[in-house]
């Protein structure tokens, strides 16, 4: 996964998210103590909020790579 590329929300944890037409698109990765992290701004807003968040790489699928 990297910067430009279209995510959802995997299957797990986040069976509800990831069954929404939720999509984002990644702005800005990062890895912080073996923890890589993805910048996402989201197509709609979130329980969370509508601003752009941190979110786990791998509670993420790939929907679309960027060139």
């Amino acid at each position: 996964m990297k910067v430009g590329d279209l995510v959802k929300y995997g299957p797990w944890p986040h069976k509800e998210l990831s069954e929404s037409p939720l999509v984002g698109l990644v702005v800005e990765k990062d890895t912080f103590l073996y923890l890589e992290k993805a910048f996402v701004k989201w197509n709609k807003p979130r329980p969370q909020g509508r601003h752009p968040t941190w979110e786990r790489v791998d509670e993420l699928e790939l929907v679309s790579e960027s060139r």
